[in-house]
C-alpha cells in the first residue's frame, strides 16, 4: 500500500505539555496536531478508501520524506506524528504492529510531503515476530 501525506508538524507543535490548570502534567495533541490527523485521514480515504483497512499482523513501513526546505532536521522525529495520525486514520490497530521501519530523506519539495509504503512482514522477519 502506498500513501502520500502532507508534511507533519514538528513534535513540539504536534503535542502540548500542560503545566497549569486541572490538566497539568498531561500531554495532549495540539490543535495543529489535530488538524494534521484530519488531513491524514482525508488523504487515506481519498487515496485508498477503507476497503483494505485496518491492516492487521506484523507490518513494515518505508517512509520517504521530502522536506519543505533545507533546514536541518532529525529524521528520526518524523515517524511519531505520522504513525499517530495513521493510527487515528485506522490504517492499523496500533503502531506497535510495525516490526520494520526505514526513513529516507529525499529532495526538498515545496510544502514538503511524505510518501509511505506499508506492507506485511514476510519470511525471516515474520518468523522472528512470531517467536
Amino acid at each position: 500500500m502506498q500513501i502520500d501525506l502532507p508534511w507533519p508538524p514538528s513534535l513540539n507543535h504536534y503535542w502540548r505539555h500542560l503545566s497549569r490548570g486541572k490538566l497539568a502534567g498531561r500531554t495532549l495533541i495540539s490543535e495543529q496536531g489535530r488538524e494534521y490527523r484530519d488531513e491524514v485521514s482525508h488523504a487515506v480515504l481519498s487515496q485508498i478508501g477503507n476497503r483494505t483497512l485496518p491492516l492487521n499482523g506484523r507490518l513494515k513501513v518505508w517512509i520517504r520524506a521530502y522536506p519543505p526546505d533545507r533546514r536541518r532536521r532529525d529524521i528520526d522525529n518524523l515517524p511519531k506524528a505520522i504513525f499517530d495520525a495513521l493510527t487515528h486514520a485506522r490504517i492499523w490497530p496500533d503502531d506497535s504492529n510495525i516490526d520494520w521501519m526505514l526513513v529516507e530523506r529525499c529532495d526538498v519539495c515545496a510544502g514538503g510531503r511524505i510518501s509511505i509504503a506499508i506492507s506485511h512482514v514476510e519470511g525471516a522477519l515474520s518468523a522472528i515476530a512470531r517467536a
